[in-house]
């Protein structure tokens, strides 16, 4: 599509690179009429003569506009002047920039679009992947995580949900499309043709049919359904399920949003800190405090009365 795009500005802009820009001639008629408008049948408004210099815009084949002072001042037939020079400073030439420039924009916008998408392939997994993290994929999904600041302007919510911005490497995980909200902590993605269950790892939301269920997978819902999303994979479970932390792009483009934490600070789960111990110490760190953070705020689940880990509620039901 950027490719035709490009074509067709280039090929609008083609004659005006080819025609325009004022063109100094010299008249060869012994008398040359000048005419109020392109046509031989139009009134004349001057005469020039044979071996006068002009200023003149090519409008046509066989039609010329006269420039007298930066202006037209009527309309002179082609065949009878001879082209002396071309004048780059003049008004005409100018209007032909803007579309030159265009198709250059355009051009290279495709090319890189076409290059991008020669830099992804699908893992194993069946997800779209970059393949510059092919190699540290091998190595290690955590090897080179940091954590940045955040802005004291912002709350403690968003600060908490923001505390990934390595943009750069979230870009560069597998994606694909949310197609199903199983519960608060399931999901159900697609990638090239092929459906995955994907459990959010590290965290464990009330259970369909348990108090709360409904609304955390209501908030999942709120931030994934429909969307794509980075999928940072942790391993398979014994369910079968890729174990993973998932990412996606805030509404207004301006950030990361991790759903795991994001699903603890509203209060929507617990720390499963029984199966978070492959995760680095920091990542551990930072998801047990999201916890305390909810229920000293009394946020979410934790403003009911006591409110039943799931991992109990499962082996009561």
């Amino acid at each position: 599509m950027r490719w035709s795009v490009a074509i067709i500005v280039l090929l609008l802009a083609a004659p005006g690179i080819a025609g325009s820009g004022e063109r100094i001639v010299e008249v060869t008629a012994h008398k040359l009429n000048v005419r109020a408008f392109p046509s031989v049948k139009a009134p004349v408004v001057d005469q020039v003569s044979k071996g006068d210099r002009l200023g003149i815009i090519p409008v046509s084949d066989d039609w010329a506009a006269l420039i007298q002072d930066g202006k037209r001042t009527g309309y002179i037939s082609t065949r009878y002047v001879k082209a002396v020079k071309r004048n780059n400073e003049t008004p005409g030439s100018a209007w032909v920039l803007f579309p030159v420039l265009l198709a250059i924009v355009f051009l290279v916008r495709a090319f890189r679009v076409r290059a991008n998408k020669k830099q992804y392939f699908y893992n194993d997994s069946g997800f779209l992947q970059n393949k510059r993290e092919r190699t540290s994929a091998r190595t290690g999904a955590h090897s080179g995580e940091t954590s940045s600041a955040q802005g004291e302007s912002r709350s403690a919510d968003q600060r908490m949900a923001a505390s990934v911005t390595e943009e750069g490497r979230i870009q560069d995980l597998p994606v694909a499309k949310v197609e199903y909200v199983i519960d608060g902590d399931t999901i159900i993605v697609s990638s090239k043709r092929k459906k995955t269950k994907i459990r959010l790892d590290a965290i464990d939301c009330p259970e369909n049919g348990q108090p709360w269920g409904d609304i955390a997978k209501a908030g999942l819902i709120k931030m994934t359904g429909g969307q794509w999303v980075h999928i940072e994979e942790h391993g398979i479970d014994h369910y079968g399920r890729v174990l993973a932390t998932i990412y996606v792009q805030e509404r207004h483009g301006s950030g990361w949003i991790n759903v795991n934490e994001k699903m603890l600070i509203k209060g929507h789960a617990w720390v499963m800190r029984k199966y978070y111990d492959h995760l680095p110490a920091e990542r551990r760190d930072r998801l047990v405090r999201m916890e305390k953070w909810a229920r000293m705020k009394k946020v979410g689940l934790w403003k009911t009365a006591n409110p039943v880990p799931p991992w109990k509620w499962r082996n009561n039901n």
